[in-house]
């Protein structure tokens, strides 16, 4: 962009992120390490040198006023469960995984603590279908069908289910629908409908 950008320290970007953004103002190095901030550090805005920080952002009101509601009409998901298709399944991450786990598998102490797939099925229709904790299952979607393992909970209400997608083992997108919203053209990769078998 033309700007002549010499090597700079990291205390040195923070001075100058403070010098150009007023909720940085009082924030730098120098005072993070001093007796004043140290080991509890500076909670921005924190407008001036001497100012203490913001620990919490909004004290009896909003900053705005009264703040602002913009309500959305609710849309259902573009696949709702049927008859072949009874249980609706959603998808997210654990908190040991990122994405597809192309580098936090590679850590041994997260796997030991979650290192492959699952489905999280309420006890009741676990009841229901015939499957007990730790049983491997078929799930299968319109777009096919993939194998993991039971992890029979409450967790989940009864009529859903929930699976990472984090895991190669388990696939769970090859399950999600490729539906698009109409405005951001975002694939429905959260929620399907499926149906959960016993391999036995």
């Amino acid at each position: 962009m033309g700007y002549p950008q010499p090597h700079l320290t990291s205390a040195q970007v923070m001075d100058e992120v403070a010098s150009v953004t007023p909720s940085f103002a009082g924030i730098s190095h120098a005072r993070l390490d001093s007796e004043e901030v140290a080991g509890r550090g500076l909670q921005w805005p924190c407008t001036a040198k001497d100012h203490p920080g913001t620990p919490i952002m909004h004290v009896g009101k909003f900053s705005r006023g009264l703040g602002l509601c913009n309500p959305i009409e609710y849309i259902p998901s573009m696949e709702l469960p049927d008859e072949a298709y009874p249980m609706k399944m959603m998808t997210g991450r654990v908190l040991y995984h990122y994405n597809a786990c192309a580098m936090t598998d590679k850590t041994e102490g997260l796997n030991e603590i979650s290192g492959h797939s699952f489905i999280e099925i309420n006890t009741e229709d676990a009841e229901r279908i015939g499957i007990k904790d730790g049983d491997r299952v078929k799930v299968s979607s319109r777009r096919g069908s993939i194998e993991t393992t039971a992890n029979v909970s409450g967790k989940t209400n009864p009529g859903e289910c929930w699976m990472p997608f984090h895991f190669l083992d388990g696939g769970a997108n090859w399950l999600t629908s490729d539906a698009l919203d109409s405005i951001s053209s975002t694939p429905e990769y959260k929620v399907c409908a499926v149906k959960i078998e016993n391999t036995k």
